[in-house]
């Protein structure tokens, strides 16, 4: 399975585009994958054409998984944006950490 990763643009990839295939692996890096191809679905529905156009539908079709296996991950199409959104700060806050030299 392939996600795109449109958060390319600015120093590499906020989130590992994923190809592969994820039988065999331990059940808890397969849910770290289904995780991040699904905020990575986010990433570029949102992108695309807003938040309030985005649907649940639309997030597990393109993220390529179930929608039992989305409601695993995330309590609500809300709940994803924010866990997303925390996740991308937090990323962004340790490559602006690091290019300053460390914390502070």
């Amino acid at each position: 399975m392939e996600a795109t990763n449109s958060a390319r643009r600015s120093g590499g990839p906020l989130f590992p585009v994923l190809t592969g295939r994820l039988k065999g692996m331990p059940p808890e890096r397969v849910a770290w994958y289904q995780r991040a191809r699904i905020q990575v679905a986010l990433v570029d529905a949102v992108a695309q054409h807003a938040f309030t156009d985005t649907t649940v539908a639309e997030l597990v079709e393109s993220a390529a998984v179930s929608k039992t296996t989305f409601y695993e991950h995330f309590a609500s199409k809300e709940d994803c944006f924010l866990e997303t959104y925390d996740d991308i700060v937090a990323r962004v806050a340790e490559r602006v950490a690091r290019a300053c030299g460390g914390p502070g």
